[in-house]
């Protein structure tokens, strides 16, 4: 109900222009799962139409906006923490399916199961592959940022070039390669030096 008196007064002041809300998921509370999240997301949509409906708005016109409004921001990182409790790897790639046509935008970020390390993806234990293959599949493209402030906090170091490795970004930007880790291994370091290694 709150989600969506906030969502409804937002679409009544803003229209179009009204903000997006998307709850993000996180472990031990009523959006730990994908299934979940689903839920809550249905719910909140619901809630939406009927408050819509009494005041004359059209059915078809509250659904819509209902869907526009109220979403999932899917943390790869808070799902995986559930792994803990004996969940599989492809636990975190099933809970994505379920949850794929509600994702407004995404949480990148890596861990081991047991803490919200906040690492760049491919430094932990999630199966980032096939998750993000998951939403492809489903036809859903939503921002997805990447939260790295773990490895900035304890290392130092710009976590970005390592999610660029992760993700199998190529060098330039016509797509062919070197790749970002072939980089790392052939110079030892993404930016030891200025050349032709690097990109524009």
């Amino acid at each position: 109900e709150t989600t969506a008196g906030a969502a409804f007064t937002a679409w009544k002041k803003f229209g179009d222009k009204a903000p997006t809300i998307a709850l993000e998921n996180y472990p031990d509370t009523v959006m730990s799962t994908g299934e979940d999240s689903a839920r809550v997301i249905e719910a909140s949509r619901k809630a939406f139409v009927e408050r819509a409906l009494k005041e004359g708005i059209p059915a078809d016109r509250a659904k819509a906006a209902a869907e526009r409004l109220i979403g999932v921001t899917w943390d790869y990182g808070h799902v995986n923490m559930l792994r803990k409790y004996g969940f599989p790897e492809k636990f975190v790639v099933e809970e994505t399916a379920k949850v794929a046509p509600y994702i407004k935008k995404a949480h990148l970020t890596d861990n081991f199961g047991f803490a919200d390390s906040h690492l760049p993806p491919g430094m932990g234990n999630i199966p980032f592959k096939q998750a993000l293959a998951e939403l492809e599949k489903k036809g859903v493209d939503v921002p997805q940022i990447v939260e790295a402030a773990g490895l900035v906090q304890h290392f130092k170091v710009n976590p970005h070039p390592y999610v660029l490795e992760a993700l199998g970004s190529p060098l330039y930007t016509y797509m062919a390669g070197p790749y970002w880790n072939q980089m790392r291994a052939t110079y030892g370091a993404y930016f030891g030096g200025y050349g032709e290694f690097l990109p524009d």
